[in-house]
């Protein structure tokens, strides 16, 4: 089983080199016959860069049902950037039917798993009251982690998002959803999964 583990991740290492042309030549065929045959061994990210590679058409043609198929593998091992696009693919209804159930279920994750774009669209289905119960509190709270994203747009639009609430809401309030964000942001921490981490 070691040696098992030991090969996936091998061929994993070699459709990164292939990908990115690192010491070879550029050869997104090969990197994605080496990523499935890591992804088949049981392999994460493997299977998370077969759900990049279809959904972005490198190496074979853009399929986002085997998209979606990889990212869920994926995202089931807790990957955060498979569980992030899952929940895109999701709501957007790639590969799939839309589901913003789903969608919401998957931001979640990838939101405890310190994934800005995650946190941004996880306060937005708060204010949309779609997927899950209208709560502008909670919509505050995930906003107001977005919001100190290093990333620049979703650091604005968050930022943006969460004024137009805070015209909403009673200093009180305001008061309450910033206690609420940071016991968030420790729950985040918790995950130890490192420094902020951007998927798109």
């Amino acid at each position: 089983m070691a040696a098992r583990h030991n090969d996936a991740d091998a061929q994993t290492l070699l459709g990164q080199i292939y990908l990115n042309g690192s010491y070879v030549e550029k050869d997104p065929e090969k990197a994605l016959d080496f990523f499935k045959k890591a992804a088949d061994a049981g392999n994460a990210n493997a299977q998370n860069m077969l759900g990049y590679m279809y959904h972005n058409g490198l190496g074979t043609l853009v399929n986002n049902t085997e998209a979606l198929r990889y990212y869920l593998l994926a995202a089931n091992q807790h990957i955060p950037t498979a569980e992030y696009m899952a929940g895109y693919f999701y709501q957007h209804g790639f590969g799939a039917p839309q589901n913003l159930s789903e969608a919401f279920r998957y931001y979640e994750l990838a939101s405890y798993h310190g994934i800005a774009n995650a946190q941004l669209q996880l306060g937005m289905l708060y204010i949309q009251g779609k997927a899950v119960a209208f709560d502008q509190m909670k919509a505050y709270a995930w906003l107001n982690i977005a919001a100190s994203s290093s990333h620049h747009e979703i650091r604005e639009t968050a930022l943006q998002a969460r004024t137009l609430l805070e015209e909403r809401l009673s200093q009180d309030d305001i008061n309450k959803a910033q206690t609420l964000s940071q016991e968030y942001y420790k729950q985040i921490k918790q995950a130890d999964v490192g420094s902020e981490i951007y998927a798109g």
